[in-house]
């Protein structure tokens, strides 16, 4: 296995930034997903799944992001780059915009997992892409392209996503962005005004919330998007805003160049490079060059890795990192100290000699470990059988303690909890039927929709347990199995003990039911995020201990 190397001041090597390349060698694969046949009625179409396999009766808007990172390949001389001023590719980019015109909603709004949807996420995430393609041709503007950005605006302007603030941030881009295409003042006005609210929204620590915590993956979009806009404005509260994140992100990478995973709250283990090529200082040089460095070694997820879906969602943002790339010095100080302790997410963090390990404390535990020998992925406990239950929730510790109780001179840390049912859901015949028709019929109904979509967020991605009305109750019957209640809930309690050169921790059930296969060490994330389970290197290691009885002992060396 390849040795981990624990840094805590010293040279980082200057390496090459691998961006232009990593896209060019996939745009293969986003043209494979774009209907490039001009007669047809789907011209334009980058969603495959609707356009040619018939699978899906809706194209999902999003996936017209594409046209994003073909606009790109097509202005810019990149090296070995055979995109470049092809007139075929501006066709195309044109046929993808005028598609992304027709699937808008008549509210102005796009729709991204089903029909009806009239997602914030797709309307403002394809408006930034759509509109930025159309700045980057310098293409001329019809009066019905100008029209449908303007609704996308307004539709935007009309609402807003707090609980999940990467998606205001690319809102805020997208709509500076339909100022500057289309001339009017207000969507800029507007995009200033929620950059402001976004700000009182962003922790002491600097993360911005995603379902409860800090995510490694989000955390980077936000700050590739405040970057963005900080490059079309110079609005100097974007910087800050940005400086503040990257010092949290800084200081919770892991040594190999890898970032994230099953601790944070959405579990997802990639990186956004052109978030870190703006200049914002030595935090900013740190995770660039982690970024390019995670990224050739594939520790990090890249282009090849992403899935079609978010290759196509995420592609063009390798080639805005490398056309403003910096060059990196050779000496590159990070002053971290031994023991770092978030308490707003809980994120407990120690460095040794001889090994690092970050720990959150809000969700049961979970944990990444490195050692020069050893790597582990730690999700929590887990409880095997039908329901599948676990501790990796964020929200599922209810209380933890530091002996002594400075968390910096801490040698012992206990997390204790309750497990919850983990969400398995496939997608029947009969949940498509309902789900359909609910969209056609009710679903049309603001309020129904916007219902609908909570009990989606709060079942597959919190696993939130709330106080409901009929009606959410009614929902969540149609669309899962209500847990099986008991009177007792199962406890658990996990135990962390720190020496200089290892790390013991001791997992103990309460209350365990009869004969239960108990697991530990897995990398398995439970919450529904599509953006968290792209293969890495590490998913190669295997670090999985189970029992029969109430108590796992091991030692992380």
């Amino acid at each position: 296995m390849k040795s981990v190397r624990i840094r805590t001041e010293g040279e980082i090597t200057q390496t090459m930034h691998p961006y232009a390349q990593s896209l060019i060698a996939n745009i293969p694969r986003i043209l494979n997903q774009l209907d490039r046949n001009s007669t047809s009625a789907t011209f334009g179409c980058f969603d495959r799944e609707y356009w040619h396999y018939k699978t899906a009766d809706f194209a999902c808007a999003r996936k017209q992001e594409g046209v994003l990172s073909l606009a790109l390949v097509f202005m810019n001389k990149f090296e070995n780059n055979p995109y470049f001023n092809s007139a075929m590719v501006k066709e195309w980019c044109e046929a993808g915009i005028a598609c992304w015109m027709r699937m808008q909603n008549n509210d102005g709004s796009f729709n991204e997992w089903y029909p009806e949807e009239h997602s914030f996420v797709a309307s403002a995430f394809s408006t930034y892409a759509i509109t930025e393609a159309i700045l980057v041709l310098r293409l001329p503007i019809s009066e019905a392209t100008r029209n449908a950005i303007c609704a996308a605006g307004k539709f935007l302007q009309q609402h807003a996503e707090f609980r999940v603030q990467n998606q205001q941030a690319g809102a805020i881009m997208a709509l500076h962005n339909c100022s500057l295409v289309t001339g009017e003042e207000s969507f800029a006005v507007t995009a200033k005004q929620r950059l402001s609210e976004l700000a009182k929204k962003q922790t002491r620590e600097g993360w911005f919330d995603e379902y409860g915590g800090p995510d490694i993956g989000y955390l980077s979009v936000a700050i590739d998007y405040l970057g963005k806009y900080y490059a079309k404005t110079t609005d100097k509260q974007a910087v800050v805003m940005m400086k503040k994140a990257a010092s949290f992100l800084a200081q919770v990478m892991h040594p190999d160049g890898s970032a994230g995973g099953v601790y944070t709250s959405r579990s997802t283990e990639y990186l956004i490079p052109s978030a870190f090529e703006h200049d914002l200082g030595n935090d900013a040089l740190i995770l660039a060059q982690f970024c390019r460095q995670g990224i050739q070694s594939g520790v990090l997820p890249s282009c090849t890795t992403l899935d079609d879906r978010y290759l196509l969602y995420n592609g063009y943002t390798y080639a805005q990192a490398e056309l403003q790339a910096k060059l990196l010095p050779k000496k590159i100080v990070q002053l971290f100290k031994n023991t770092t302790y978030f308490s707003e997410c809980g994120w407990f963090i120690r460095r040794t000699k001889h090994y690092f390990i970050i720990i959150n404390l809000k969700k049961g535990g979970a944990f990444y470990f490195a050692s020069p020998d050893n790597r582990v992925h730690d999700a929590g406990v887990f409880i095997a059988g039908s329901p599948v239950l676990s501790s990796s929730f964020v929200g599922s510790s209810t209380e933890h303690e530091f002996i002594p109780k400075n968390p910096e001179l801490c040698a012992k840390i206990t997390v204790r909890g309750n497990m919850q049912q983990s969400p398995e859901e496939v997608l029947s015949p009969l949940k498509n039927m309902l789900l359909r028709g609910t969209q056609l019929t009710i679903g049309k109904n603001q309020k129904v929709r916007h219902l609908l979509k909570e009990v989606f967020r709060d079942r597959l991605i919190a696993s939130r347990k709330t106080k409901t009305s009929f009606a959410q109750n009614m929902l969540k019957g149609m669309f899962r199995r209500a847990p099986e209640k008991s009177e007792h809930p199962l406890g658990f309690e996990r135990c962390f003990v720190f020496s200089e050169e290892s790390v013991a921790v001791e997992d103990m059930l309460h209350n365990p039911p009869a004969d239960c296969e108990f697991l530990v060490g897995a990398k398995q994330a439970v919450q529904t995020v599509p953006s968290s389970r792209f293969f890495v290197l590490g998913d190669l290691e295997y670090h999985v201990v189970s029992s029969t009885s109430a108590t796992i002992h091991r030692k992380l060396l």
